[in-house]
């Protein structure tokens, strides 16, 4: 079977990636002893934060009709995405505690998010030929989300 996603199930999958990033930060700030990296960790924990309220809000522009898949599918359907969401790099908790722990700069927590955010560009990007054509439009406002994110990022690092 294809699996075909649409644009409210990637956004879905983008605002999990989020959250995981938040949780993420949220911890690495309470690992990290150098103030200005701290600053730095609470600030991009935020900064996901407001990722995940402008990709909700995108969310809320879709529509919540019926699968037209059967329950079959949807099982299949279900195992792939937790498949994808768990190759991610902040997917759980205890992944995203296991990252913080890395952290003990300013340096390796700009870098790190950094990579965060290009993994994040090239999960969308791959995933354009797997969705619907119609929903193309929202992964690009996706895409250039995640690009804002990295700039800033690299703005930050200079």
């Amino acid at each position: 079977m294809s699996i075909i996603f649409s644009g409210k199930e990637l956004l879905e999958i983008a605002i999990q990636i989020e959250k995981n990033g938040a949780a993420f930060y949220g911890k690495a700030a309470t690992k990290v002893s150098d103030g200005k990296a701290r600053e730095l960790i609470v600030w991009l924990a935020g900064e996901e934060k407001n990722h995940i309220k402008r990709f909700q809000g995108i969310l809320s522009r879709f529509s919540t009709g019926d699968s037209d898949l059967s329950p079959a599918e949807v099982e299949e359907y279900t195992l792939y995405l937790k498949a994808l969401a768990d190759a991610r790099v902040f997917t759980t908790e205890l992944k995203a505690e296991e990252a913080a722990l890395e952290i003990k700069s300013e340096k390796d927590a700009i870098d790190m998010a950094i990579e965060f955010e290009k993994d994040s560009i090239l999960f969308l990007q791959g995933m354009k030929p797997l969705i619907n054509k119609g929903d193309i439009a929202a992964v690009d406002e996706l895409v250039r989300e995640e690009m804002l994110h990295l700039k800033k990022l690299v703005e930050l690092k200079r």
